[in-house]
């Protein structure tokens, strides 16, 4: 009996064949869709898909009138063409529910774009933002007038969270625009109960009240200043705020203030009754009533501080009295205080200085970075104007900012160099 050896079992890969997804039985590639009839047809589909929609806004049943409602919304903007060519059908009901839509989606997407607009206002600084429109050079849009409402808004907003009393606040919208105020305004020589963008001489002024001011340059007026709304990128002095003001200042405001929210960048002086006043700097007054004082510095009140609040980051320093005895109304040396709008800085750009101008900080793939700054530059000049202080420096790159661009004198070590900058609009 013979044993047969088993022979040696071999696996061969088998090889199986999977047509390409783009390729036919006969190996010939299939042609790209063509993209443009590919958009057309997506395009005539949703025409078609919104005449259905506007169609059923007719319908005699709530739920399908409803239902294609609420999708016209979705789509926005999207809708309005439609909505105006079936606003003046002969279907009179139907009409009148798309003319009603199509206003209902215009209001939504205007508050949207004021929305989006106030932050990011708010977002780069609301001084960046009236220097871009005072650089405009031609009336601003309504839209744009809306926008700067509502920082202000957002300021009284924020002031009331933080306990401020409700007021009455003029209505700008009812304003007429004027440039500039002066003589040829029918209160000869006043800024009363208009719009105004840029800069005045405001001292020439016998009367500001009843009107949005937006300027990039300083305010000194020597009457009162009342029921204003103002963004002022200078300093701002006037004999008194009151009448339910608001100013925002990126500077040093030096006034009497009553009933009004006065916002700085720099010091405050002055006064104040039933006021919010809130500075990244310090505060000074000689009294103080039912007021709430904020300050990034000191706040020194020379006497009466009477139902008032102080929240500073600096030191607290007031008088008390025993007959209006001051508790748990005052809190000093804090690390966060409250902040109702942001004012530019160079280091939303990249660039961190000192106060004597040297170069602290360079973010990698920044502007400046790009432009070749580095730690331990010193900026001497902007544009050939010589740069004698941070403050300075600040405005002057406020403004190149809104320009495009500017060329930059830096001394570094014994050497001085020219470094162009560009800025994105």
């Amino acid at each position: 009996m013979f044993l047969l050896k088993a022979a040696p079992v071999v696996l061969l890969p088998v090889l199986l064949f999977v047509p390409a997804a783009d390729q036919d039985e006969a190996g010939a590639k299939t042609p790209e869709p063509d993209k443009g009839a590919v958009a057309q047809a997506e395009k005539v589909q949703k025409d078609e898909d919104i005449e259905r929609l506007i169609r059923e806004l007719g319908s005699d049943h709530f739920k399908a009138r409803e239902g294609a409602k609420q999708k016209l919304l979705k789509l926005g903007a999207g809708a309005l063409s439609a909505l105006k060519k079936a606003s003046a059908s002969s279907d009179l009901e139907a009409a009148r529910r798309a003319q009603l839509l199509y206003e209902q989606i215009q209001r939504s997407l205007r508050e949207e774009a004021v929305k989006q607009g106030v932050a990011k206002a708010m977002a780069e600084g609301v001084d960046l933002f009236v220097e871009r429109l005072a650089a405009k050079g031609k009336p601003l849009t309504d839209l744009e007038w809306a926008i700067a409402a509502g920082i202000f808004q957002e300021v009284i907003q924020k002031a009331e969270k933080l306990g401020f009393s409700k007021q009455q606040y003029f209505d700008y919208s009812r304003l007429p625009i004027m440039s500039p105020p002066g003589p040829e305004h029918p209160g000869k020589g006043t800024c009363c109960n208009l719009r105004f963008v840029g800069s005045h001489d405001w001292s020439k002024l016998s009367m500001m009240a009843d009107s949005m001011i937006l300027t990039p340059g300083p305010i000194q007026h020597n009457k009162m200043f009342s029921t204003c709304f103002a963004i002022t990128n200078g300093g701002f002095k006037v004999s008194g705020v009151g009448e339910a003001s608001v100013v925002i200042c990126d500077g040093k405001v030096e006034a009497k203030s009553s009933a009004s929210i006065v916002v700085a960048n720099g010091p405050i002086e002055g006064s104040n009754s039933a006021s919010l006043l809130v500075s990244n700097s310090t505060i000074t007054s000689p009294h103080v009533v039912d007021s709430i004082l904020v300050a990034g510095g000191d706040v020194t009140v020379e006497g009466d501080l009477a139902r008032s609040k102080i929240i500073s980051r600096g030191k607290a320093r007031f008088q008390e009295f025993k007959d209006r005895r001051i508790k748990n109304v005052v809190k000093e040396n804090q690390e966060e205080i409250p902040e109702l709008v942001k004012f530019f800085q160079p280091a939303q750009l990249g660039l961190v200085l000192s106060n004597s101008l040297g170069v602290v900080q360079v973010k990698k793939d920044s502007v400046f970075a790009r432009a070749g700054f580095h730690e331990g530059d010193v900026v001497a000049e902007i544009d050939g104007q010589k740069v004698m202080s941070y403050d300075e420096f600040r405005t002057l790159l406020r403004r190149k900012v809104v320009q495009g661009g500017a060329n930059f004198a830096l001394r570094r070590h014994a050497e001085t160099l020219i470094l162009n900058v560009p800025f994105k609009q």
